[in-house]
């Protein structure tokens, strides 16, 4: 069989420079298995694995956020309203009607373009968010809308947790919030 090549002759297969002869057999198996190498770098120390701890974890309280349009309307009409540094709080029973079914704790964050742009309004909410776990949010029960001014970007963040702090507990006293009785 005559293979054409550029230029305008033939070649036969095998004549080509670039090709290359390969034997259509198979090697022969050897005793060595190929045995892929541990995950990992090998230049770390390689420590024993730590058993699991004893007992049951710790639960965590889970946040669920404010979905239904009802339970916005109720907090912006019937919700108490608090306020400490630079945090804005506004707080709903979690009997009331309007609540949000099958939750416990309900969080959302309210802040408007005005606040500034996307990421300072991202990191106002990771802060709050952060603060509320830190504060002891999570032993409450209601729905929560919290916001705050420009002042918690650059507020150092044991005042916030402190300003959330108090905000939640004022919600607690005067509004007569249900409280959760610590994990054991």
């Amino acid at each position: 069989m005559l293979i054409p090549v550029p230029g305008g002759s033939a070649a036969r297969p095998g004549d080509l420079p670039n090709e290359a002869h390969l034997p259509a057999e198979q090697p022969q198996a050897s005793n060595e298995a190929r045995v892929s190498r541990p995950q990992g770098h090998p230049w770390r120390p390689s420590r024993a694995p730590l058993p699991p701890p004893q007992g049951p974890s710790q639960a965590e309280c889970v946040t669920v956020p404010v979905t239904r349009r009802s339970t916005f309307a109720a907090l912006a009409a019937r919700g108490s309203r608090y306020r400490h540094g630079a945090v804005r709080l506004r707080a709903l029973r979690s009997d009331d009607p309007d609540m949000q079914p099958g939750t416990d704790l309900a969080l959302a964050f309210a802040f408007s373009r005005s606040f500034g742009c996307a990421v300072d309004r991202n990191r106002a909410k990771r802060r709050l968010r952060a603060a509320f776990r830190d504060a002891g949010g999570p032993a409450c029960h209601g729905a929560f809308i919290m916001s705050g001014t420009r002042q918690l970007l650059d507020r150092p963040y044991g005042h916030v947790v402190n300003d959330v702090r108090s905000c939640l507990e004022a919600a607690t006293a005067s509004v007569d919030l249900d409280t959760v009785k610590p994990v054991r």
